[in-house]
Parts: C-alpha cells; sequence; structure tokens
C-alpha cells in the first residue's frame, strides 16, 4: 500500500539531494515511496543519486 509517492524531477540539483534526503527520512507515515525523474543531468549528479538509492 502507498498513500504518497513523491515524484522529485532533480536537474544538477546536487547540492539539495543531501537536504531531501533527510528530510524524507524523517517521515513518520510509513506509506511512501520516492521516484526520482531525471533529466539530462551531469556525471556526478547521476552518480550521487545512484549511491544514494543504493543505501
Amino acid at each position: 500500500m502507498i498513500g504518497f509517492l513523491f515524484v522529485i524531477p532533480t536537474l544538477n540539483s546536487t547540492h539539495l539531494l543531501k537536504k531531501l534526503i533527510n528530510s524524507l527520512n524523517k517521515q513518520t507515515y510509513p506509506y511512501w515511496r520516492v521516484l526520482f525523474v531525471d533529466g539530462l543531468s551531469d556525471k556526478l549528479h547521476r552518480e550521487k543519486i545512484n549511491r544514494i538509492l543504493s543505501i
């Protein structure tokens, strides 16, 4: 059961990811998922997203 689906556009927003992930981790409602939608971000940004997702 998914109560909320957060759709996050992430075009080269590496500098915001730490704050975003911290905020999501503080959620107390258990029924949520995140979908990252990336455009044509640079390699550094894609690598950071992949590291986050592999945790």
